[in-house]
C-alpha cells in the first residue's frame, strides 16, 4: 500500500496530491452531511414538541374555562359559547363575562367580552394554539345520553381535538363536567336535571344547601353543612339545612331525621324510621362492597348514585332515578314490603368515576400556629372588668361577671353562671375553652378603613365544649348585628382534638377538629358548618343550617388558616 503521507526526498507527485484532496472532500462532504440531517432531525422533533405542547395548552386552557363557567349559552358540533366570572379589579368582586371558542382554519380561536354579541366578528377571535386540525364537542346530560339543543340540560361536554405535524395525527380527548345552574361558578352537580332549580334560597327563609363544588378538583369540606370523615351519625329528629358527607365507613339516619341537601357517603347508607331526604341527590356506597338500606318508611326525594346494592323495606321509597353501572350482579336493588323507588329502569351513566371528586381532602391544621400562654391566672367573679396583656394562663369568669378580651394566648377559658366575655376580631389561641350554664361569647366584630368586616379566629390546641343554653352574639363596631346569619360567616374555630356542643347551645360559626369528633345533641342548633377528621353526632332535635365561610383575600379567613396555600 503507498503511504500517502510520507514525504520523499523529490516531493509529492501530481497523482498523489490529487488521492489526498479526494480523499480530504469525501470525508469532509459525509461530514457536513451528517451533521445537516442532525441538525434537521433535531429541529424536527423540536417543532413536532412545540406543536404538541400548542394543542395541549389549548385543550387544558379550554377544560380549564368550561370547568369554572357559571353556564353553557350557545352549542353546537364545533362552536361553543360560555360565561365567565372575572374579578377585573382583584377586588374580589366577581362579574359574568362572555366567551366564544372555535376552530378558524387551523386555528383553535378564543376571545372574552362582557357581552354575548361582542363575540360575533370572527376577526376578533385571538389564536389560542396552532395548528389544530380539526375540533368537535359533544354534549351529554347527566345520564349520559346525547343532546345538542338546550345549553342549561349539558351536564359534561366531550372535546375532541386533533393537532397534526408531519403528516402524523395527534388526537386529544377530554371530558369536562359542568355545572347545572347558572348562580355561582363551578358547581359540579351530579342530579339529572328532573327536581327542577337547585338555586338556594337565602339564609333565614329557606337555608342555603351549601354549594356544590368547583368543577376542577371536585367538592371541598368547606361545601358541605356537615362532613366527618370517619363516619356521621344523626338521629331522633334532628335536622340538617345543608350538605351532609362522609368519607368512612357509614352514614346513619333514623328515628324522623331530615336531609335538605345533598347526601354524600362512601361506605354505607343507612336510613332508617321515617328518615327522610329532601334533598336532589345521593352519592352513596362508592364500592360494590358497601350498601344503601332504606327501612320502615325512610323517603329519598332525590336521585340515587350507587356502586353498592339497594335493599329497601317497610314502605320505604325514592323518589328520583337510581344510578348505577351496568357491570353489578343483579338484582342490584331488592324491595320489599310495599317499598319502592319511582324510577321505571336503572340507569347506567358512561362515566361515573367524578363522584370520587365529591370526597374532599381535609386540609392540614393551621401550620405554625404559636400557644405562648403563661402562668398568670386570672379569675374573674360578679363583675366587669378586661385585661389589656395578650399572655396568660388559666381564665376564669363566673358570677354574672362580663370580661373582655382582645386578641391574646391563654391557656384555659372558663366561662360559667351566666357570665359573658366579649372578644373583638382578631386570633385567639388557647389550650381549651369551656363555656357552660346560660354563658355567652359576644363578638363584636371591626371594620377596616373600606368597611369589609374582620374576621375572628379561635384555635384550641385541645378542646372546645358549650352546655346548658350556651350561644354567640354578634356585633359590629359596637351595635347588635342584626343578621346573624351573615355575621356567623365571619368565625373560624379549630379545636384540635373535638368539640361537644349539649343541651340547648346556640352555635354559630364554622368548625374544624383536625384530629377528633364533633357532637351536638338535645335541641342544639348550629348555623354554619361543622367538619372534623372524625365522627360527627347529631341527636335529639339538634338543627344544623348552613352557611358558606367567607372568602375574602383580604380578610384571609380560611385561605390563610383553613386551605393550603394555592
Amino acid at each position: 500500500m503507498i503511504n500517502i503521507f510520507a514525504k520523499s526526498r523529490k516531493g509529492l507527485t501530481f497523482i498523489e496530491l490529487l488521492l489526498v484532496v479526494s480523499i480530504i472532500a469525501i470525508v469532509g462532504t459525509a461530514g457536513v452531511l451528517s451533521f445537516r440531517s442532525g441538525r434537521t432531525t433535531w429541529g424536527s422533533s423540536d417543532k413536532q414538541t412545540q406543536v404538541i405542547q400548542s394543542a395541549v395548552v389549548g385543550m387544558e386552557k379550554v377544560s380549564r374555562e368550561l370547568n369554572n363557567s357559571p353556564g353553557l349559552t350557545s352549542i353546537s358540533n364545533n362552536e361553543i359559547r360560555f360565561k365567565v366570572l372575572r374579578d377585573k379589579n382583584n377586588v374580589g368582586n366577581y362579574i359574568e363575562w362572555f366567551a366564544r371558542l372555535k376552530r378558524v382554519g387551523n386555528d383553535l380561536k378564543y376571545l372574552e367580552k362582557s357581552t354575548n354579541a361582542a363575540l360575533d366578528n370572527d376577526n376578533d377571535l385571538n389564536t389560542l394554539a396552532s395548528p389544530v386540525t380539526s375540533l368537535s364537542f359533544i354534549y351529554l346530560m347527566a345520564d349520559g345520553v346525547t343532546q345538542t339543543t338546550v345549553p342549561d340540560e349539558v351536564k359534561s361536554v366531550k372535546i375532541n381535538m386533533t393537532t397534526e405535524d408531519g403528516g402524523v395525527t395527534i388526537p386529544l380527548v377530554n371530558q369536562v363536567y359542568i355545572r347545572a345552574d347558572n348562580t355561582t361558578a363551578g358547581l359540579l352537580d351530579f342530579e339529572d336535571g328532573d327536581t327542577g332549580d337547585t338555586t338556594p334560597p337565602p339564609p333565614g327563609t329557606n337555608p342555603d344547601p351549601g354549594s356544590l363544588g368547583n368543577g376542577i378538583d371536585g367538592w371541598t369540606a368547606d361545601d358541605y353543612c356537615i362532613y366527618g370523615q370517619t363516619g356521621v351519625n344523626v338521629s331522633n329528629s334532628s335536622k340538617i339545612y345543608g350538605n351532609v358527607g362522609t368519607h368512612g365507613s357509614s352514614y346513619n339516619s333514623q328515628n324522623s331525621v331530615e336531609v335538605h341537601g345533598y347526601l354524600v357517603v362512601y361506605g354505607t347508607l343507612n336510613m332508617s324510621n321515617s328518615g327522610s331526604l329532601a334533598g336532589d341527590s345521593i352519592a352513596a356506597a362508592y364500592t360494590p362492597s358497601y350498601s344503601v338500606n332504606f327501612a320502615n318508611s325512610a323517603r329519598a326525594a332525590a336521585n340515587l348514585w350507587t356502586f353498592g346494592k339497594v335493599t329497601m323495606s317497610n314502605s320505604s321509597r325514592i323518589n328520583g332515578t337510581v344510578y348505577q353501572p351496568n357491570t353489578l350482579t343483579a338484582p342490584t336493588i331488592t324491595c320489599n314490603n310495599s317499598s319502592g323507588y319511582t324510577a321505571k329502569e336503572l340507569k347506567a351513566p358512561t362515566d361515573m368515576a367524578f363522584l370520587l371528586t365529591l370526597f374532599p381532602t381535609l386540609p392540614e391544621k393551621e401550620p405554625g400556629t404559636s400557644f405562648n400562654w403563661n402562668t398568670s391566672n386570672q379569675n374573674v367573679w360578679n363583675t366587669t372588668t378586661s385585661l389589656s396583656g395578650t399572655n396568660y394562663g388559666d381564665i376564669g369568669v363566673s358570677g354574672s361577671s362580663v370580661l373582655t378580651l382582645a386578641p391574646t394566648n391563654a391557656r384555659n377559658l372558663d366561662i360559667s353562671n351566666s357570665s359573658r366575655v366579649n372578644m373583638t376580631s382578631g386570633n385567639y389561641y388557647f389550650n381549651k375553652i369551656n363555656i357552660c350554664n346560660s354563658s355567652k361569647i359576644r363578638i363584636n366584630f371591626t371594620t377596616n378603613s373600606s368597611g369589609q368586616v374582620q374576621p375572628i379566629r379561635i384555635f384550641m390546641k385541645d378542646r372546645f365544649d358549650l352546655s346548658n343554653s350556651s350561644s354567640f352574639v354578634f356585633y359590629k363596631n359596637g351595635s347588635e348585628w342584626s343578621d346573624q346569619y351573615e355575621a356567623a360567616r365571619y368565625i373560624y374555630v379549630e379545636a384540635r382534638n373535638g368539640l361537644t356542643c349539649s343541651n340547648s347551645v346556640q352555635w354559630k360559626g364554622f368548625i374544624y377538629v383536625p384530629n377528633g369528633d364533633i357532637n351536638f345533641s338535645n335541641s342544639t342548633s348550629l348555623v354554619g358548618a361543622a367538619i372534623c377528621s372524625g365522627t360527627v353526632n347529631l341527636a335529639n332535635s339538634v338543627e344544623a343550617t348552613y352557611v358558606a365561610p367567607i372568602y375574602n383575600t383580604t380578610t384571609q379567613l380560611l385561605r390563610s388558616s383553613f386551605h393550603p396555600a394555592p
